[in-house]
Order: C-alpha cells, then sequence, then structure tokens
C-alpha cells in the first residue's frame, strides 16, 4: 500500500514536471517572439530616424545654397 502510495506522488510529480516542462517552452518561445519583434521596431525607429536626418540634411544643404546666392547677389 506504501509502494502505491509513493508510486502515485511520484506519477504527480512526474506529471507536474512535464507540465511545468510543456510551460517552460512555451515562454521560451514567446520570449524569442518577443525579442523578434523589438528587433524589427528597432530596426523600423533607426530607418524612420535615419529617414529624418536625410530630410533634415537636404533642408540644411538647400538653405545654404539660398544663402549662398543670396550673398553672391550682394557682393
Amino acid at each position: 500500500e506504501d509502494l502505491k502510495r509513493q508510486n502515485a506522488v511520484l506519477q504527480a510529480a512526474q506529471d507536474d514536471l512535464g507540465q511545468l516542462r510543456t510551460q517552460l517552452m512555451e515562454a521560451h518561445a514567446e520570449m524569442e517572439n518577443i525579442k523578434a519583434i523589438a528587433t524589427v521596431s528597432e530596426n523600423t525607429k533607426q530607418e524612420a530616424i535615419d529617414e529624418v536626418k536625410r530630410q533634415w540634411q537636404e533642408e540644411v544643404a538647400s538653405l545654404q545654397a539660398i544663402m549662398k546666392a543670396f550673398l553672391r547677389d550682394y557682393e
């Protein structure tokens, strides 16, 4: 009888362990998915920053050209 009880306890512990392993694998997969999403988000953010920087540099170059032309007209 004691052996049956110990066997039942062991089986329950093994079942719990199996469930915990499944949960761990699911959590790990979710974490990897979140990492991938974060990487894509970071890349998208960096691309947006680079685009704003490029536009700003074009605006500065355009203003510099206008100022040079203006100064040439008054020399």
